[in-house]
Formats: structure tokens, sequence, C-alpha cells
């Protein structure tokens, strides 16, 4: 059942004639077929295939939910003829109230504005009218992303500010990744996953954990930084506790010796993972890396999150001997393919708490914040930096 924990919350149907082209009872029918536990339909300024949807839906057994993705003026923006921002909000039914609301929407976006304007409502219609409603911010056709895509920072504030006020805990920040600029453009490069002031002017660090484990750091000289070469992904794992060390001696049978990059990688998630099999004593099917992180992630597997934990303390315990190494008490910034995939369960995790845990450092290590590199082409974005200086 490998689609069984999403469900799809942006069907567009044959309703929306530009976008979709699947019936909404086919959708249903398609919904059971793939074991989505409930689906969402969510055509643009209308509710037309909604009665059919949920229908069909409750007939195969699968959770409708009735939404719609509803244009919406730009706050502010001037209107003269069609020359303003028209962006768009997903919003869903929790109850009935929810539904006649949407239904008024729904109805105002086409009944009450100009005719020689597309369907839209001001974002001020809203107010009065949220009960029951869900709201998603639109992905990257949202005024949030775009707005984020144009660097107008402040202005998407204000605009978070305004939806937090008409929704309050019903608001969620919604993320699409569809190859869109403006995606890529209103996603952070960075992600704090633990601040500190840190010690400015002093060296970073850099550890990236991907197909293999980079290392390095970055030196302070007059207006620009020098990096750092080495190997430092071949350094000796540093064990901790009794189930680091239970791990380094399976795997040390095994490989003969266990560096950092024997763990802290893609091939390193999957000897952590026949490593904590074995200790635990369970029989299993060897996974890849994207399957790990997909069974902890999505499916909440037990030896899957076991897993990513590990990796989360070995990565701290090696960032943090890497600042002590380079005195890099300015940061340690995380790269590679597998930190975006498990950002939120890294903030969550003990890497900081392994990280700082150097015996009389404790303090001095406490302050130095730890970011996560989300860029796709982080060392394009550093090519071009020294090329430009």
């Amino acid at each position: 059942m490998p689609f069984a924990p999403f469900v799809p919350l942006r069907i567009f149907s044959s309703f929306t004639m530009l976008d979709g082209a699947i019936d909404p009872k086919a959708a249903a029918k398609l919904a059971k077929a793939r074991n989505f536990p409930a689906a969402a339909i969510c055509d643009r300024n209308g509710l037309y295939g909604a009665p059919t949807f949920a229908q069909a839906c409750m007939d195969a057994g699968v959770q409708p939910i009735v939404g719609t993705y509803l244009a919406i003026a730009r706050p502010g923006a001037a209107v003269q003829g069609q020359d303003f921002p028209i962006d768009w909000l997903a919003l869903f039914a929790q109850n009935e109230q929810g539904w006649l609301n949407l239904c008024r929407h729904v109805s105002r976006a086409h009944l009450d504005r100009p005719l020689e304007l597309d369907p839209h409502v001001e974002l001020e219609t809203l107010r009065g009218y949220t009960d029951g409603l869900i709201c998603l911010t639109g992905g990257n056709e949202g005024a949030l992303a775009r707005l984020y895509a144009d660097r107008k920072d402040e202005a998407a504030e204000r605009y978070c500010d305004e939806l937090e006020a008409l929704f309050g805990d019903r608001l969620y920040i919604e993320i699409t990744r569809t190859g869109e600029p403006e995606e890529d453009a209103s996603e952070e490069d960075l992600i704090t996953l633990f601040d500190g002031p840190g010690r400015p002017g002093l060296p970073l660090a850099v550890i990236g954990a991907g197909t293999g484990l980079g290392v390095s750091g970055l030196l302070r000289h007059d207006d620009h930084w020098i990096p750092i070469q080495g190997e430092g992904g071949h350094v000796s794992l540093p064990a901790v506790d009794d189930l680091d060390y239970e791990i380094v001696k399976f795997l040390t049978a095994e490989l003969g010796r266990v560096s950092a990059e024997r763990i802290l990688s893609g091939m390193g998630l999957e000897n952590l993972y026949r490593a904590l099999a074995a200790i635990d004593g369970i029989d299993v099917i060897p996974l890849s890396a994207a399957e790990i992180v997909e069974n902890a992630m999505q499916k909440n597997d037990p030896l899957c999150l076991k897993v990513l934990d590990r990796f989360c303390l070995f990565m701290g315990g090696v960032a943090g001997d890497l600042v002590l190494t380079l005195g890099a008490f300015d940061g340690v910034f995380i790269g590679g393919g597998i930190g975006p995939r498990i950002a939120g369960f890294m903030k969550q995790s003990g890497l900081k708490d392994r990280m700082i845990a150097k015996g009389r450092f404790h303090d001095l290590m406490n302050d130095v914040p730890v970011r996560l590199m989300t860029a796709k082409y982080p060392a394009l974005i550093g090519c071009a930096k020294i090329l430009t200086a």
C-alpha cells in the first residue's frame, strides 16, 4: 500500500478544465484504488463537482474533503483592468458552516465583481465568514510564496498576519515542489535548526551527508572566505553511549574500520538499519536509504525512526568535533541531500545536545548556531560568489 499514508488535497476535476480532466466519480475510484484514506476536490472558484465527488467517495469508503481554490485580489493592489495580481487560497470545509461559507465565497467570486474581470474576491470579504474553513496558502500560486519569491518579505509577513487573523490555527503554509521558479525562490536557502549568537569573525564548519560525507570549513580573511580542503568524512566515528559502541562493534566486524562516512551518508543509513536490526534481534529485508527515510517520515516505522534518531546523534557528535577542531564557533552549516528530507525530524532530535556535550566547552558550544542548507545547488552559488568577488 505505497500510497496509503498520503491524502491528496488539490484534486482539480474536469470542472477546472485548464488544470484537470478527471471526472469527480473517477477521482473517487482512483483514491480507493490507491488506498488513500481521504481525498479532497479543490476546483478553481467552483463547487460544481463537490456533491458527485462526495457521494462517490462515501460509496467507495473514502473520506471526502470538499474545498475550492479561491481567487483572491492582492490586498492593496490597484484595480485597473486585469493588471492587478490575482492570487489563490485553498479553502476546505470542516463542517456544515464551512460548506455554507465556501458556497458564499464562490458565489461572490462570480457575482460580486466587475464583469470585465476574472472571478475573484477581495481578501477583506472573507472576514466574518471563515468559521469551519481550513486555509492553505496556495503554494506557488499563493500571494505568500509569490511575495517571498519577489523578496518582498515585509509584505509577505503582513499578508500572513492577515490570513492568521482570519483563520487562526486553521491556517497552514503550503509548500509545493513542482518545478515552478516561484517555489525555489520562495523557500529559504537556510533553515535554522538551532539558534545561537555564535562568535562573528571566527570560522564556520560545513558538513554534508549525501552520497558520502563532505566535511570542510570556511576561514574569514579580510573581506572574503577561504574554504578548507580535506577528507574529514573519513575520521573515526565518535561513539558516546553503549548503543553507539554496539553499532561500531557490529560494523567493524563487517567493514574493518568505521569512519564517520560509514554512518553519515546514504549508505550509512543502510548500515545503521542493518546494525540496529541485528542488535535488536529483528529479521529485516534490506532497505535503501530512500526507503528508510520514507518509512520513518511517512509510516512511523519504529526501526527506521530509530535509524534517523541515531543518525542525528552521530551527526551532532561529528559536527561538535569539527567545531572544536577548527575553532568554528560562529556556526555549523549542514548540507547534503539527506538533511532537507528530514529537516523537521532533525530539529526535534538530539543533534544539538550531542554536539554541545563537550565537557568544559559545553557553554561555548551551546552558543554555536546550526543551520541546514536547503538550496538545490549550494556549490554553484559558492562558485558564483567567488567568480564575482
